[in-house]
């Protein structure tokens, strides 16, 4: 499951940029996915790393 900066998230868990994958963020369903905090806070595509809840 991926998506990208502003999309809301489908199934909550584990995320990386795809871009920094040492860049990580836990989201719950519903949320908005957010920028990249790295290189300056950059949109990008969120890979689920592993499921939560």
């Amino acid at each position: 499951m991926n998506g990208k900066t502003g999309d809301r998230v489908v199934i909550a868990g584990i995320y990386q940029c795809k871009d920094h994958p040492e860049a990580t963020k836990t989201y719950a369903k519903g949320a908005v996915f957010l920028p990249c905090g790295r290189a300056g806070s950059h949109g990008t595509t969120w890979i689920l790393v592993r499921k939560t809840g």
